[in-house]
């Protein structure tokens, strides 16, 4: 611990140190603020018990607790029954309010992430939904802490005046206002734990603490679409710490909820895995919020016309997000173009991402911000105009505008690192030894 404690000192030198505490004081009463208006507001946070509402009340959070509840009421082997599932999501006197039966959640996550929502499904839903909404904003506070505890700060640079007002005075507002930072709350969504788990293995590598790291980043295994990429990159690189960090974790995770669960679970689960390609297809599917390259392939209706996108279009742009961060010869910690094009390939090569978990670019947007100041606003704005122009780009045209919006980057930054006069402006950053 002490060393951890000496080595976040170190990496702050008194000439650019940026005070992260103001920042994180702002961010929870900012992200407090809002919770506040959703519970007075907002319909969804509104307990009306005695009326049938639109959306359940906590929204998202509904699967999560569910599926919890279902495991602790010992009806475990029901989980992945669709039409249980559904059910049970719509009985008063499991959840305590009535909600349109036009609309449900099924049951689409791994087991041990329903294992793990046991923590709370024993509160009532009523309370474990308020619980939930101060653990999304405590989760969002400790990332963004870590993300500015580890800005990335070279010998070579020194922080440009604009960027440092930019990151004292208005990122903790920019964080807050982040399309997807507002969705996550309004939904309830999960996308604040991912950003802490990303910025807590990001300082820790940058520690060179890879064991710790694979251990963190292991908790995201109960994200399959965000979590697969990175062990990837891992295993290329050779760094044996890191995946057998990840891979303990994984085997606390995984196979507690395989001792806990009944077989009936397992074979569930992989059935919901058999019908995965055909997500896209099913009632409630949002082509407008996906982030991943074949949400291009489903604007087509004739599967001729699909098959031809992939081969065109997915395919070509998939190998491509591949090499960018398996391709280059040294894997580089320090700089924020490695966490960023990992996050980016990540989203695109997902077989299944929707725009709130874009919440993690926030880690290595900060960086960029603190290091290339214009290209980290340009990013962070691009993201914003994706995400909030999506719906009215798929009414009018009928494409998905997030993933080509994702895919534009990836091609800019990576045309970027390989022009040699680009590469000769970027800092000396280490590489993993």
């Amino acid at each position: 611990m002490s060393h951890f404690r000496k080595s976040v000192k170190d990496s702050m030198t008194s000439s650019s140190t940026l005070s992260t505490r103001p920042w994180v004081w702002a961010l929870s009463l900012a992200l407090g603020g809002l919770i506040a208006v959703l519970l007075l507001a907002s319909p969804s946070h509104r307990w009306q018990p005695d009326l049938v509402t639109e959306a359940p009340y906590g929204n998202d959070f509904l699967q999560e607790w569910i599926g919890g509840h279902l495991i602790l009421t010992g009806e475990a082997n029901k989980l992945y029954d669709s039409a249980v599932f559904q059910t049970s999501q719509h009985d008063p006197a499991r959840t305590g309010f009535q909600w349109s039966k036009a609309t449900y959640f099924p049951p689409v996550y791994p087991p041990p992430h329903y294992w793990m929502a046991t923590l709370l499904a024993w509160i009532p839903y009523r309370f474990a939904a308020i619980l939930w909404l101060f653990l999304l904003a405590g989760a969002m506070s400790i990332g963004f802490w870590i993300s500015a505890k580890y800005v990335v700060r070279f010998q070579e640079v020194r922080l440009e005046p604009f960027a440092k007002k930019i990151l004292e005075r208005w990122s903790w507002i920019a964080i807050v206002l982040f399309p997807s930072s507002v969705f996550c709350f309004v939904m309830e969504q999960k996308g604040p734990f991912w950003l802490l788990i990303f910025a807590a293995t990001w300082g820790l590598l940058r520690q060179k603490r890879d064991g710790w790291a694979g251990v963190v980043f292991g908790l995201l295994s109960i994200k399959p679409t965000l979590f697969f990429l990175l062990p990837i990159v891992m295993l290329r690189y050779r760094r044996w710490r890191f995946v057998a960090g990840a891979a303990f974790t994984v085997a606390i995770l995984w196979g507690g909820a395989f001792a806990a669960l009944p077989i009936e679970v397992w074979s569930g689960f992989a059935e919901k895995l058999r019908l995965s390609g055909s997500y896209a297809g099913i009632q409630g599917y949002h082509l407008d919020w996906s982030c991943n390259l074949m949400s291009l392939s489903y604007v087509a209706q004739a599967p001729n016309v699909v098959a031809l996108l992939k081969w065109l279009l997915v395919v070509p742009l998939s190998l491509y997000a591949l090499l960018l961060v398996t391709g280059p010869e040294r894997l580089r910690i320090d700089h924020p173009s490695t966490p960023w094009n990992i996050l980016i390939a990540t989203f695109l090569l997902s077989p299944h991402a929707y725009y709130y978990d874009l919440v993690v670019m926030l880690m290595p947007i900060l960086w960029y911000v603190a290091m290339d100041t214009k290209r980290g606003l340009l990013y962070f704005l691009s993201l914003v105009a994706a995400v909030v122009l999506a719906p009215l780009v798929l009414e009018t045209l009928g494409i998905p505008l997030i993933p080509i919006v994702l895919a534009g980057i990836m091609i800019e930054k990576g045309l970027s690192q390989w022009v040699p006069a680009a590469v000769a402006r970027e800092p000396n950053a280490g590489r993993i030894a």
